[in-house]
Order: C-alpha cells, then structure tokens, then sequence
C-alpha cells in the first residue's frame, strides 16, 4: 500500500441486536481518532462508517463475525476463555443455536455491506478482523480483573 492509500483504522463495539447502543470509532493512519458516535440500528452504522471511512479500511469489530457451529463456543472463543476467563475476560459463547445468529452476523452482514473483507489472511484494502477488547485490556494495563 502506497503511503496515500494509507488505511483508516475503524473500531465497531458491535451490539448484538439494534436496541442497545453500538460505539464507533475512526482513526486515521497516524492514530489520531477523526471520528466517533454511538447509534443503535444498521443503517446508522453504514451512514457513519461510509462518510468517514472510505478508501482503505482496516475494522476492528468487537462481535462474532463467522459463526459455524450449531451449540456451544467457537475454538477461538473456549481459547480466550480458558486463557482469559478468570480475569473476567472471556467472550460469551457464539452458536448458530442463538436466534441472533440463525441468519448470520449481524458483523457479517455489516461488512459485506461495506465492502470489508472477513478472510483471516487477507490482504485486502477493505478488511476486518474480530478482537477481543477485554482480554487487550487486561493485558495491556496489567490488570487482575477486567473494567466493566
């Protein structure tokens, strides 16, 4: 990537459903935060992320993005609960058995609608990834417990 395709850098702490409150945070390439907002429904969040996030994008989604398994967790969820869990920072469990993935994620379906690439290796100019933000905390302010 050229250093005028520099990516923006987009953070979604992603509700699961559209009556609680979805943070969005965009920063551009230098980390400097250019934007941010809180909304609640899907429209919302493409209105936002597409007026200040065009061009290369690197999101940082804090929801399941692809869920496969019909009950329990996912690997990547039993991972970080085991490693994470008892500071309090382990992911609640992602199964198709939850009504509000029978149809998909509401992350995938986002990104799709914002042209963001979900493959693990990408190398894309429009990618994102799905993190964890508590076990990061914990983590990088040396913490014993999570901050609710």
């Amino acid at each position: 990537m050229a250093a005028t395709d520099a990516p923006v850098f987009v953070g979604v702490d992603l509700a699961w459903g559209e009556r609680a409150m979805t943070g969005l945070a965009v920063a551009a390439a230098d980390g400097r935060l250019s934007a941010s907002c809180s909304v609640r429904t899907d429209e919302e969040i493409v209105e936002f992320l597409s007026g200040h996030a065009h061009g290369a994008v690197v999101a940082a989604v804090d929801a399941p993005l692809v869920v496969r398994n019909p009950a329990g967790r996912r690997e990547c969820e039993a991972e970080v609960q085991r490693v994470y869990g008892r500071y309090g920072a382990g992911p609640y469990p992602s199964n198709l058995g939850n009504p509000s993935f029978a149809s998909g994620t509401r992350g995938a379906r986002l990104c799709a609608l914002l042209g963001l690439d979900l493959s693990v290796s990408s190398t894309a100019a429009r990618r994102a990834v799905e993190v964890y933000p508590h076990p990061a905390m914990v983590v990088l302010l040396d913490l014993d417990r999570v901050i609710p």
